[in-house]
C-alpha cells in the first residue's frame, strides 16, 4: 500500500475559534488571488504563446504503463532514424541521425537540438505531386559502427530515369557532419516509392539492402534483376564470396515493397516489412536463399499476413534489444504500421505501433498495440528506433503536412511511465524537475495534496482544487511525530498526516518537498498547499 495511504502519528491539537477560522479564511482567498500555474509543453518546459503544437498525449494513445513526449520538431519529411555510437554519454555529441525525404540527413543532439549532417544528396527536384512522384527521395540509413560513417539509401536520376544509390557518407571526427562521400552501390531502376529503403549490419558485419520492385512486379522473380530484392554486400558495395550464389548480391528474392528491416537480437535472423498491393501487408522472416513471392499469400512465408480490406503498410521495425518497453526473458518486434498515404485524422488500421511478441523460434506468439494516433491531422508513423531510453519514431508530415506550407514534423520518445500512486498521474509528470519548475510545483506521488486528489476527492480528477486544499486546513496545528512511519500503524483521515507536514520551504523548484517534517501541520503547509491550486497532470488515468 502507498505511503500516501498512510496516516502517521496519533497526536492531535483541538482547534476552537478563530484557530481554525482565521487559518481557513487566509487559506481561501489566497486560493482566489493565488496566480494558476503556467501551462505544460510537452518537453516540460512553459509553453510559451508563440507555441502551437498540439500535447504529444492528445494526438497518441499509449498503452497503459507508457508515456510519450516529443523529442525534436521542425523537421521536413523525415523518415529512417538510426541511433550514434555511445548515445546519451555526451549531451553535445549526436544521439540521433534522421534522414528526410527531399534530400536531407539530419543530426539530433540528447537536447532535441537539430542540425544539418548532409544536404543536397538529391539531383533532382523531388517535390512533385504527394501522394506519387513526390514519394521518392532519401529513406534508409545505418550506422557503420568501425568508422561512425553513415550509410544512405536513396533516389538519382540518371538519363532521365529514376535509380537506387547507396551512399557512404564519411563523418567528422565528432560525427556532427559528412565531410565526403563514396557511391556503395547505384544503378538500379527505382519507382516513385518503391524504392531502396532499409540498410541494416547483420551479425556478421555485412551490409543488407532492402531493394523494392520498382513499380514492376515481374522483377522480384527476375533472377537477372536486381529489384524484389534483399542484397547482401561487403561495406564497400562488393559481393561476399559466401552469398546464397556465388558472385551473386541477391541474398533472398520475391518482395514488393520491403520498407523495414530488423535483426533478431538473440539469433542471425533478418525480419522484413513488406507492404502489398492493397492487402496482403507482412511481416517476413528472411532466410538466405529464400523465395517469398512477390506478396500477398500465407503460403509465401510471411510471418505474420495482415489480411485485411485497406493497406496497413507496415514501414520500419525493430528489436527491444535492451528489454526497454518489454519484460526481461521475452523477445519483441515493434512494426510502425503508417497507413494509407498522406491520410487526415485517426483511422482504424493506421498510424500505430504494434508489439509483435515472438517466441523462442521467432514465430509471433501476440500481437498488440503500443501506440495508436487519435488526432486530426496528417501525421503518420513511419521510422522508429530504440534508444537509451525508450522507442523514437518520426511522424513523417507533422500535423499539418503540405496543407500550411512546408511540413514540419517530429520525432516523438514513447518510454515506460507507470503510475506508482495510482492517482491517474504518470511519475514523469509527477517529478519532472522541469515540469516542477514550470508550474511552481508538479504532482508528487508523496506530496499530501495529491493524495487528497485521490482520496478526499472521490472524482481522482487529477487536479488540486478548493476540496483537495481544503482537506488540509483541519489539520491546522495537529502536532505529530516527524519521524513517524506513514505505513504503520495506518491512522483515520482526521489529524496530524506526516505527508502533510513540510518543514519551511528551500531555494528551487521543489519548496514544497523541502522536508524533513518539522512536527507540526501550520501555514507553512496551508501555503504550499495553496501554491498548487489548479495543477493538473497532463496523463490520463
Amino acid at each position: 500500500m502507498s505511503a500516501l495511504l498512510a496516516l502517521a502519528a496519533r497526536r492531535r491539537r483541538s482547534l476552537v475559534g478563530l484557530g481554525i477560522a482565521m487559518p481557513a479564511l487566509i487559506f481561501l482567498v489566497a486560493v482566489i488571488l493565488w496566480p494558476r500555474p503556467s501551462p505544460i509543453s510537452s518537453t516540460g518546459v512553459a509553453a510559451v504563446a508563440e507555441e502551437f503544437e498540439p500535447d504529444p498525449e492528445e494526438l497518441y494513445q499509449v498503452r497503459n504503463g507508457f508515456s510519450i513526449e516529443r523529442f525534436a520538431s521542425g523537421l521536413d519529411l523525415p523518415v529512417n532514424l538510426a541511433l550514434a555510437p555511445g548515445a546519451g554519454a555526451d549531451p553535445t555529441a549526436p544521439f540521433l541521425y534522421v534522414t528526410e525525404l527531399y534530400g536531407q540527413v539530419r543530426v539530433l543532439t540528447l537536447d532535441g537540438t537539430v542540425s544539418t549532417y548532409a544536404e543536397g544528396l538529391l539531383n533532382y527536384d523531388p517535390s512533385a505531386q504527394f501522394p506519387g512522384a513526390g514519394e521518392g527521395g532519401v529513406s534508409g540509413i545505418v550506422v557503420d559502427p568501425e568508422s561512425g560513417d553513415l550509410l544512405v539509401s536513396l533516389v538519382y536520376l540518371e538519363d532521365d530515369a529514376l535509380k537506387n544509390r547507396v551512399l557512404r557518407l564519411e563523418s567528422s571526427p565528432d560525427g556532427m557532419l559528412a565531410v565526403g562521400q563514396q557511391v556503395v552501390m547505384e544503378g538500379i531502376p527505382a519507382g516513385a516509392s518503391h524504392q531502396v529503403h532499409a540498410l541494416t549490419i547483420g551479425p556478421d558485419g555485412k551490409l543488407y539492402v532492402n531493394v523494392a520492385d520498382g513499380d514492376h512486379s515481374p522483377a522480384a522473380q527476375d533472377d537477372d534483376d536486381l529489384r524484389g530484392k534483399i542484397l547482401r554486400l561487403n561495406l564497400d558495395g562488393s559481393i561476399p564470396a559466401d552469398n546464397p550464389t556465388p558472385g551473386d548480391a541477391v541474398f533472398a528474392k520475391g518482395f514488393r515493397n520491403p520498407f523495414g528491416a530488423a535483426w533478431h537480437p538473440d539469433q542471425p535472423w533478418l525480419y522484413a516489412s513488406d507492404n502489398g498491393p492493397v492487402t496482403g501487408d507482412r511481416i517476413l522472416k528472411v532466410q538466405a536463399g529464400g523465395n517469398y513471392g512477390w506478396c500477398c499469400t500465407p503460403s509465401q512465408n510471411a510471418l505474420l499476413l495482415f489480411d485485411r480490406n485497406d493497406a496497413l503498410s507496415p514501414t520500419a521495425i525493430a528489436f527491444d534489444f535492451e528489454r526497454l518497453l518489454t519484460a526481461e526473458g521475452e523477445t519483441h518486434l515493434f512494426v510502425s504500421i503508417s497507413g494509407l498515404t498522406y491520410a487526415a485524422g485517426s483511422l482504424e488500421n493506421s498510424k500505430k505501433i504494434l508489439d509483435l511478441r515472438l517466441n523462442a523460434d521467432g514465430e509471433v506468439e501476440e500481437v498488440s498495440e503500443l501506440l495508436h494516433y487519435v488526432g486530426n491531422g496528417r501525421s503518420s508513423v513511419i521510422g522508429i528506433a530504440f534508444g537509451p531510453d525508450g522507442l523514437y519514431f518520426s511522424d513523417l508530415y507533422g500535423e499539418t503536412g503540405f496543407d500550411e506550407g512546408p511540413v514540419a514534423a517530429n520525432i516523438y520518445r514513447v518510454f515506460p511511465d507507470p503510475d506508482d500512486d495510482n492517482d491517474g498521474c504518470t511519475n514523469k509528470m509527477e517529478l519532472n524537475p522541469k515540469a516542477l519548475a514550470a508550474t511552481g510545483g508538479g504532482r508528487d506521488p508523496l506530496y499530501y495534496w495529491d493524495f487528497m486528489d485521490m482520496w478526499v476527492n472521490k472524482q481522482k480528477d487529477r487536479r488540486v482544487n478548493i476540496i483537495d486544499t481544503g482537506a488540509l486546513v483541519p489539520r491546522f496545528g495537529a502536532a505529530g511525530d516527524p519521524n513517524g512511519d506513514p505505513l504503520d500503524p495506518p491512522q483515520a483521515l482526521a489529524g496530524y498526516h506526516v505527508s502533510a507536514d513540510r518543514s519551511p520551504p528551500k531555494e528551487g523548484a521543489n519548496v514544497w518537498n523541502a522536508g524533513p517534517p518539522n512536527g507540526d501541520i501550520n501555514i507553512i503547509e496551508i501555503g504550499l498547499a495553496v501554491a498548487q491550486f489548479g495543477h493538473t497532470c497532463a496523463g490520463l488515468p
